[in-house]
C-alpha cells in the first residue's frame, strides 16, 4: 500500500525563541524556550490516510477457528489464571463469587493496563483511561455455566480466562438450620424430584414422588419397556409410569391387594423409611429395643427402622412418629443423609463436573475479539514513544541506548536492526553514531519515519552550561574556533569580536558583494596600510580593494598602527572600518585589547546587519521597548531597539548596557544572525 503521508508528532511543544540577552541580575545570554509541555519523551506516530478499518463499517472480517487460534496467547484458547508475565498488567475479580451463587447478578471488575480491550463473553466492556473496568453481569440461565473474560494485548493477541460457576434456584422458605437450608437449596436444583420448582417445602410427598426419586437416584439403565407391571391406576401417559414400574420391578414398593398403586397417596414416615432401607439394601437386624415410645420393637417393620438408624437416615430419639405425613421439607431432611444424595450435592460445588465444554459457543464469543484484532493488524499506523531522547538531542558519545514504548507491541526496525518489544511495548536498542546529524529510520511494514540524534564534539568547560548544545552545533558547522575549552566567561575585546564574528559575518559580505558584482563595476581605487613599529623594526604593507559608486565604497586610505600583520583577515577588518561598524581612535589605533560592553556589541552587530540587510533597521515588527535602564537619549538606544525588534535579544526589565560582554553572550548573539540561523536550520532542522 502506498504511504500517502506520515505525521511526526512530539510529546512536547518547544517554540524556539532564541537566546536571552539581558537577564536581570545575570550576565548570561541564555537559550530561551517557551515550553507548553515539558517531557523527556518523543512520540512518533505513523499513519496512512486510508480509511481506518476500525471505523470503516463496510469492512467485514470472516473469523474462522484457525484465525481465532492464531491470535490466541494460549494454545488451549482459555485458562483459569493470567500468565505470569502479564499478571502486573491484567487483572479480573469476580466479586464475592463462590462456586455456587443464588444471585442473578455478578460484579466483574479488574483492569487492562496494556491499552487493550476487555470482553465479557462477546460483550466489550468499557475501560477508563487507566484501563480499569467494572461490569454488572446478569445471569439468565440456571445451572452450571462458564463466563469468559478476554483481554487484548499490545502485541495484538488475546488472553481469555474462564470462570466456572453454578447459578442455583433459590426456593422461598425460612429455616434457621443452615445445613438443612443448604440441602433444601441443592435438592431444589437437582433433578431428583418431579417438578420440584413448582412445589413448596410444606407440600406433602406422594408415593409417585417417592418412586420417581428412587428411579432417578438409582440412575437405572435397564430397559423399562421390557419390564411392565399392570396396575389399575397407573397409565402409560402418566409422568410416574416408568418410576412405578421401576420400584415394582425392584420390589422397593408394591401395589395394594386391589391392584392399585395409589400414586397420589401421601406417604408416611414409616413407609418412607422402609422403602429407603430396601433401596439401600441394608442388612436387616434382629428385633431389639429401638428406644421409641411410640413404636414397638415387635412391629413387622422394626428391622427396617433399625437399618435406618444404623445407616443414619434418622437419629435416635424418644419418638419415631411413624404415621407422620411427610412434607417435602421432611423428605429432604431424611434423604439428604443418603450417601447417594450427598454425592449429588457434592457436584454442585465441584468445578470439574457437570460443565458443558461448549467449544462452538466459546468460538462464537471470541469472534468479535478476533475481528477487532484482525482489523487492528490492518490499521496502517503505530505509535512509538522514545523516552530516552528527544528529536535532535545533542549527545557527546558515539554510542547511545534508545529506549521507549511502542503500540501495538509488535516487532519493528530501527535502521536495519529488528527490535522486539516486551509485553508492555518497552524496547531498548543500542546505536552507534557518526559525527553530526544521525537520521535514524524507524519502520514497520510499509510505514516509516525518522528520528534524529546529533553526535557532536562539545567543549570540556561547557558541560551543563546553557550554551553547551548550541556551541557544539556551531562548532560542527565550523562557526567556532576549534579548541578543547570554550572559555565562556572570557571578556570579549575588540580584537576577539573581530576574530569570533568573522565566520558569522564574512559569508554575508561575500553574498552581498556577489549580488553587487552582477550590477556594479568593481575596480581598484583605494588602499589600506596596516603597520606596527617595534623599535627598529617597521613593517608596512599595502593592499587594495576597490568598489565604486555604491554604499560599500571606500574613499580614503587608513593606516592601522596597533595590529600585527596577519592577526586578522584584512579584507574583513577593512570592510568593518570603512563601513563604520568599527572606528579607529587617534593615531589610527584600533585598540584591539579594549574590552567591549554589551551595548557596543549590539551596536556593532546591528550596524553590520544593516549593511547586508537594508530593512534591518526598519523591521515591520514594532515591540514595546522593555529595558528600563536604556533611556531614549542613550546613544545606543536605536541599535538596541533594532536588536529587540529583530529578536536578537529577548525581553527583560534591564539590559545592563555598560557591563562587559562575555564570550558565551557574544556567541549566543552571533547565532541569531542571518547566516548562522540558515546553517543551523539547514543542518539541524529544529533550529
Amino acid at each position: 500500500m502506498f504511504i500517502n503521508r506520515f505525521i511526526f508528532h512530539f510529546a512536547f511543544v518547544v517554540l524556539f525563541q532564541g537566546f536571552i540577552f539581558g537577564l536581570g541580575d545575570t550576565q548570561n545570554i541564555e537559550f530561551e524556550s517557551n515550553i507548553a509541555v515539558i517531557s523527556n519523551s518523543s512520540q512518533i506516530a505513523f499513519n496512512y490516510t486510508d480509511n481506518d478499518p476500525l471505523l470503516d463499517q463496510s469492512k467485514s472480517t470472516i473469523v474462522s477457528e484457525d484465525l481465532i487460534r492464531a491470535y490466541s496467547f494460549s494454545e488451549s484458547l482459555t485458562g483459569t489464571n493470567i500468565p505470569v508475565e502479564y499478571q502486573q498488567y491484567l487483572y479480573v475479580d469476580f466479586v464475592d463469587l463462590a462456586a455456587s451463587t443464588l444471585s442473578d447478578r455478578i460484579i466483574i471488575k479488574g483492569f487492562n493496563k496494556l491499552k487493550g480491550r476487555v470482553y465479557v463473553n462477546d460483550h466489550q466492556v468499557p475501560c477508563d483511561q487507566n484501563g480499569f473496568f467494572s461490569y454488572n453481569y446478569e445471569l439468565t440461565n440456571l445451572g452450571k455455566q462458564v463466563i469468559y473474560v478476554t483481554f487484548t494485548t499490545l502485541d495484538n493477541k488475546f488472553i481469555t480466562l474462564e470462570k466456572k460457576l453454578n447459578y442455583l434456584y433459590e426456593p422461598e422458605f425460612l429455616l434457621k438450620n443452615v445445613e438443612l437450608k443448604r440441602d433444601v437449596t441443592y435438592f431444589y436444583n437437582s433433578n431428583l424430584f418431579y417438578s420440584i420448582k413448582d412445589k413448596s417445602t410444606d407440600d406433602v410427598v406422594t408415593r409417585a414422588d417417592l418412586a420417581y426419586f428412587l428411579m432417578i437416584l438409582s440412575n437405572s439403565s435397564y430397559d423399562i419397556q421390557t419390564v411392565l407391571y399392570v396396575v389399575n391406576d397407573v397409565l402409560e401417559d402418566d409422568w410416574y409410569y416408568d418410576a412405578v414400574n421401576y420400584v415394582l420391578h425392584n420390589q422397593l414398593m408394591g401395589e395394594f391387594l386391589d391392584g392399585n398403586f395409589y400414586p397420589e397417596r401421601v406417604i408416611s414416615k414409616l413407609e418412607l423409611l422402609v422403602t429407603l432401607a430396601r433401596f439401600l439394601n441394608k442388612d436387616l437386624l434382629d428385633n431389639r429395643d429401638l428406644g421409641f415410645h411410640d413404636f414397638s420393637s415387635n412391629h413387622w417393620s422394626s428391622k427396617f427402622i433399625a437399618a435406618s438408624l444404623k445407616s443414619g437416615l434418622i437419629e435416635q430419639s424418644s419418638y419415631l412418629n411413624p404415621d407422620q405425613k411427610i412434607t417435602l421439607l421432611d423428605f429432604v431432611d431424611i434423604v439428604s443423609n443418603m450417601q447417594a444424595v450427598k454425592d449429588v450435592f457434592l457436584v454442585f460445588d465441584d468445578l470439574d463436573q457437570g460443565y458443558n465444554e461448549d467449544t462452538d459457543g466459546l468460538l462464537q464469543f471470541l469472534k468479535p475479539v478476533v475481528s477487532f484484532l484482525e482489523d487492528s493488524k490492518d490499521v496502517q499506523s503505530f505509535q512509538l514513544d522514545i523516552l530516552s531522547h528527544r528529536p535532535n538531542d545533542v549527545v557527546y558519545q558515539d554510542t547511545v541506548v534508545l529506549e521507549g514504548l511502542v503500540f501495538p507491541s509488535l516487532p519493528f526496525f530501527i535502521d536495519s536492526f529488528l527490535v522486539r518489544p516486551n509485553v508492555l511495548g518497552k524496547f531498548s536498542h543500542t546505536l552507534k553514531l557518526e559525527p553530526g546529524a544521525n537520521s535514524i529510520r524507524i519502520t514497520r511494514d510499509e510505514l516509516s519515519n525518522t528520528f534524529t540524534i546529533l553526535y557532536l564534539h562539545g567543549y570540556d568547560d561547557l558541560s551543563g552550561h546553557w550554551l553547551e548544545d548550541l556551541a557544539a552545533k556551531l562548532n560542527y558547522l565550523d562557526l567556532l574556533m576549534g579548541a578543547n575549552d570554550f572559555q565562556p566567561k572570557m571578556r570579549i575585546s575588540r580584537y576577539e569580536f573581530i576574530v569570533n564574528s568573522y565566520p558569522f559575518f564574512y559569508p554575508l559580505i561575500s553574498e552581498k558583494l556577489a549580488n553587487y558584482d552582477s550590477t556594479h563595476d568593481l575596480g581598484v581605487t583605494e588602499s589600506i596600510t596596516i603597520t606596527e613599529s617595534n623599535d627598529a623594526l617597521s613593517v608596512t604593507e599595502s593592499i587594495t580593494i576597490t568598489e565604486s559608486n555604491d554604499d560599500l565604497s571606500v574613499t580614503e586610505s587608513i593606516t592601522i598602527t596597533d595590529l600585527e600583520d596577519d592577526s586578522v583577515d584584512k579584507d574583513y577588518l577593512y570592510f568593518l572600518i570603512e563601513n563604520d561598524v568599527f572606528s579607529l581612535f587617534e593615531d589610527n589605533q584600533f585598540y584591539p585589547d579594549r574590552t567591549m560592553t554589551r551595548i557596543e556589541a549590539i551596536a556593532a552587530i546591528v550596524k553590520f546587519m544593516t549593511l547586508v540587510d537594508e530593512g534591518y533597521l526598519n523591521s515591520n515588527v514594532s515591540k514595546k521597548f522593555p529595558f528600563w535602564d536604556v533611556s531614549s537619549s542613550h546613544w545606543g538606544r536605536p541599535y538596541l531597539e533594532a536588536a529587540y525588534n529583530n529578536n536578537l535579544i529577548s525581553k527583560n526589565n534591564n539590559f545592563y548596557p555598560d557591563k562587559y560582554l562575555t564570550k558565551d553572550q557574544l556567541i549566543a548573539l552571533l547565532s541569531k544572525t542571518t547566516y548562522a540561523k540558515k546553517q543551523l536550520a539547514l543542518v539541524f532542522s529544529n533550529d
